[in-house]
């Protein structure tokens, strides 16, 4: 909410008659509401000492392991398990005092994603562009700031890890077998980070996967997209640009991306291709001169 923290509710269900139809005929049905259970303690204190105002969050996400990451605009991400209860069976993060993991970015955290399938998470930063984290512990893997240079003093403002492609399996021979005989390989898909930009710029990046584990390269967690550039760090331009902050990102199929800006569009994109700026035209060029003049 506005007043910052975070309050915990459970959901609870009760049967009701619904009529159905002009002759009387009823069903049953699920009237799912809200109950209160509590209010997350500690905030206040971790922000600033003696303080009796909670920090804004921004963000909450849980993952599979059993963790709800809490971002807030004081540059913290915190960690608590959700899954624990007590004697009561409520839950135990409501009365934690501390956070079972807490990374301090020193930069207002404004939004965070997750994905369970590489164990890894990423935040978007009011000053340091993007940080990709591990579900483990928090501890931060990379850093990525592709609006450094931006004349606009545009920031990165939403991001998402997508799965680019959807590996198809093939036949090979088995050469510990004398028999001739052949096994099914499924190769690991590949990975992306794309960000979204207060401008309504959209920039993305390949993501290091370790070969086998599945799980994001803690050595090499981010790749360049070209060879032999010197901005091949800065990432891929998905082009055209929103109008607007890009505020909300998700991926419901492998090589897809839709996003939704405050230009009030909501944009479906082929994240499975790769194209690089010398790709585009000299008309796409002006189009984006005219966008940064508005």
């Amino acid at each position: 909410g506005r007043e910052g923290g975070v309050h915990v509710c459970s959901i609870v269900g009760a049967e009701e008659d619904v009529y159905t139809g002009s002759r009387g005929g009823t069903t049953r049905r699920t009237r799912l509401m809200l109950q209160p259970l509590g209010r997350m303690r500690g905030l206040e204190e971790e922000t600033i000492p003696g303080s009796s105002s909670p920090p804004l969050i921004t963000s909450l996400a849980f993952d599979d392991q059993g963790t709800l990451w809490v971002a807030g605009y004081d540059g913290v991400l915190r960690g608590y398990d959700y899954e624990q209860t007590d004697a009561n069976d409520q839950p135990l993060m409501l009365r934690q005092t501390r956070a079972d993991h807490t990374v301090n970015v020193n930069s207002p955290i404004l939004s965070v994603s997750i994905r369970d399938e590489i164990g890894c998470g990423v935040m978007t930063t009011l000053s340091r562009g993007v940080l990709l984290f591990s579900l483990e512990d928090g501890h931060i893997l990379a850093e990525w700031n592709p609006f450094v240079t931006s004349k606009r003093g545009e920031y990165a403002r939403s991001a998402m890890i997508v799965q680019t492609d959807e590996p198809q399996p093939f036949e090979q021979e088995d050469d510990g077998n004398c028999n001739d005989s052949t096994e099914t390989v499924v190769p690991s898909p590949h990975w992306s980070v794309v960000v979204g930009g207060s401008k309504g710029t959209l920039y993305q990046r390949c993501l290091g996967i370790h070969s086998r584990t599945g799980f994001i390269s803690e050595r090499t967690p981010l790749m360049d997209n070209t060879d032999g550039d010197d901005d091949s760090t800065m990432g891929t331009r998905i082009r055209p640009n929103h109008l607007g902050p890009i505020v909300a990102m998700d991926s419901p199929s492998p090589g897809l991306l839709v996003t939704g800006s405050h230009d009030g569009t909501m944009r479906v994109w082929d994240c499975s291709l790769y194209r690089t700026d010398e790709d585009e035209d000299d008309e796409d060029d002006d189009d984006d001169d005219e966008d940064d003049d508005d």
